[in-house]
């Protein structure tokens, strides 16, 4: 009890940034309490307010409070807005631990004809537009925001859990007591759909085709040819068509680029620079390349087929040993809004005739030389997950992201790989 306290307090604690609030026409839902809070317990309510009074309908809101994080047991409530009046409240009803805060999720707010939902989500509001089953962002700031928060709250989630159990405990132990426990390593990420009531991710998408990939010992669809992203924080607030928006410009993913309200961006997926012609040589430096490519050029050589410098690229592979399946991946993403470069192993474990997500004790790398949208500068990194030794995972991720910038490279430049602590490792060059 002791091990699970200390797990629910360190989620709740790296969660007090994260508030609930849902609009829908004109309804504004808030948790409240009192300031600053006094005894043994905090306790909170939830208040409701409209900016002009309904003259037609009652307006009735359900939903539950709970400890913010997604800890402890969810508390239902109803509030009702009668016609010609602004607000309404429960008065604060509900008990947290003395260093927790609360969090609202609302299940239905009648009448709703804009049909549009509002949450105030890492401090950023996001709008869901049910009919087109799509998020909408304010600015690109609030989209990074919510991203950077999705990838360090699912580290925190998996880390705080670990470090909470017995670090003598083999992976099957882990693994049995994961299923005891109902430990969900994908808990923030589907806790933040939740809170968008009817909305389809692509993460979810993915999921059920792996599922499905695992039942079939791995001969349905991969579910990875489906995955633009290998990326599961994008691929929460991505929809099933693999489409958000900023304020009204609506950006698509798909296999030959990204697409800004309809339109290719054709400096996205594409060559930056090419000579059409024979071989193609593997070169470590784009500096390397000038050179040769003038140096051809000056012999009169127009054969020369120069590296291609891309973006939205990404390659993956399994690596077996007896029961135990690693499959590694690598990729370079850009969105015109953020650009990322990223490694990524999960392990699968053949456990009762059944193939399953299984822990390992495991790392993971990636690293390499990447350029601007012009390929003209370029910064070389190596990033490993952990830093250092290895983690009790069933999948890692290693990644770098930066914002407002388009990440490129040139094949067999960017690469990932794994290593265990039992002797298994393997690595992945992404080569197009």
């Amino acid at each position: 009890m002791k091990k699970l306290f200390l797990y629910l307090m360190g989620l709740a604690l790296l969660s007090l940034n994260v508030a609930k609030a849902q609009n829908c026409s004109g309804v504004s839902i808030q948790v409240y309490g009192p300031i600053p809070q006094m005894g043994s317990h905090n306790y909170f309510g939830v208040r409701a307010t409209i900016a002009e009074p309904s003259q037609n309908d009652d307006i009735t809101i359900t939903g539950s409070l709970r400890e913010d994080g997604g800890g402890g047991t969810s508390q239902p409530f109803t509030l009702i807005i009668p016609k010609g009046e602004t607000t309404a409240e429960t008065g604060t009803f509900f008990q947290t631990c003395p260093a927790c805060n609360a969090e609202v999720t609302v299940s239905s707010v009648t009448p709703c004809p804009n049909n549009e939902i509002v949450i105030n989500y890492a401090g950023v509001d996001i709008t869901f537009e049910v009919n087109a089953n799509i998020l909408r962002f304010n600015s690109q700031a609030d989209f990074n925001t919510v991203l950077d928060h999705l990838d360090a709250l699912y580290e925190s989630h998996n880390d705080t859990y670990d470090n909470a159990q017995d670090p003598n405990l083999t992976e099957d132990q882990l693994d049995a007591l994961d299923l005891q426990n109902g430990f969900d390593e994908f808990e923030p990420f589907r806790y933040f759909e939740s809170l968008f009531q009817g909305f389809s991710s692509k993460r979810a998408e993915l999921e059920t085709l792996e599922n499905s990939w695992l039942v079939s010992n791995f001969t349905a669809m991969d579910p990875d040819d489906a995955d633009l992203t290998f990326d599961d924080a994008a691929n929460t607030i991505f929809n099933s068509s693999y489409s958000f928006k900023i304020g009204s410009d609506v950006y698509t993913l798909a296999s030959d680029g990204v697409y800004l309200n309809g339109d290719l961006q054709a400096h996205l997926g594409k060559p930056i620079r090419q000579v059409t012609g024979g071989r193609q040589p593997m070169l470590t430096d784009y500096a390397l390349y000038v050179t040769r490519l003038a140096g051809d050029l000056a012999l009169g050589n127009s054969n020369m087929l120069g590296p291609v410098c891309k973006s939205n690229k990404k390659d993956k592979k399994p690596f077996e040993s007896g029961n135990d399946r690693y499959k590694l991946k690598v990729a370079i993403n850009s969105w015109l809004i953020r650009s990322g470069a990223k490694g990524k192993v999960v392990h699968y474990e053949l456990k009762n005739g059944s193939w399953k997500r299984a822990r390992a004790k495991m790392a993971v790398f990636c690293g390499g030389r990447v350029y601007n949208n012009q390929c003209s500068e370029s910064f070389l990194f190596s990033d490993r997950n952990p830093t250092s030794g290895w983690k009790k995972r069933k999948q890692l991720k290693v990644a770098r992201h930066q914002a407002g910038v388009i990440w490129r490279t040139y094949t067999n430049m960017l690469s990932a790989s794994f290593d265990t602590q039992a002797g298994h490792s393997a690595s992945l060059a992404l080569i197009f």
